[in-house]
């Protein structure tokens, strides 16, 4: 963990990524060891909490067998009362173990954080690619609306057109079938029988 805040960060710099963060680059999934590591470093001098974050004090490596350089406060209690009353005072609630407490919880929440916000972040595109779709989709149902529509209405004006069409067949048969037959008189009649006549069956 110290080699990677050392590898994105200058001595005497903030240390820009999360313990979590440094924990998933150095292979450590264990929180309780993540927090074991960070309080080493702070005791060794290596690094020091500021605010929410930790600043890098010292990139060298943590020797095999080093002791912690920052000492822990001693309690300076008064002893008059014998053993039993050092024992209870033992017992007490110190600012270090309140530290300790602190700095794990810090380290648990900081890496709950890092997750929800993958998570979030994950969502937000899945939603923006759903959203993206949905419009797509929404614009080629209306184009596809349209096209039936206008389709439709082209079938109506056939259907009307084929319903003329036939209702003048049947006045012209009709009237066929109640004149007498009789030569035609009219050119243009004449005409148009003789281009009728000369026509292909196929056409």
């Amino acid at each position: 963990m110290l080699a990677a805040a050392a590898s994105r960060t200058s001595i005497g710099e903030l240390i820009s990524a999360s313990p979590a963060e440094l924990a998933k680059e150095s292979g450590v999934e264990d929180r309780l060891s993540v927090a074991r590591a960070v309080r080493a470093l702070m005791s060794r001098g290596r690094i020091a909490q500021e605010g929410t974050g930790y600043r890098l004090l010292d990139g060298r490596p943590v020797e095999p067998g080093e002791r912690a350089s920052v000492r822990r406060p001693v309690n300076r209690k008064k002893r008059a009362r014998g053993n039993g009353s050092a024992v209870a005072s033992s017992q007490e609630p110190t600012y270090d173990g309140l530290g300790r407490s602190v700095i794990e919880r810090l380290i648990e929440l900081s890496a709950e954080v890092s997750e929800l916000r993958t998570a979030l972040e994950r969502a937000r595109s899945e939603g923006e690619s759903a959203r993206r779709e949905a419009v797509e989709v929404t614009r080629r149902a209306a184009e596809d609306r349209r096209r039936a529509q206008s389709l439709e209405d082209e079938l109506t004006s056939m259907k009307r057109r084929l319903e003329m069409t036939e209702s003048n067949l049947r006045t012209v048969v009709e009237a066929a079938n109640t004149r007498p037959s009789a030569p035609l008189e009219d050119t243009d009649a004449k005409a148009i029988l003789d281009i009728l006549s000369t026509k292909n069956p196929g056409e």
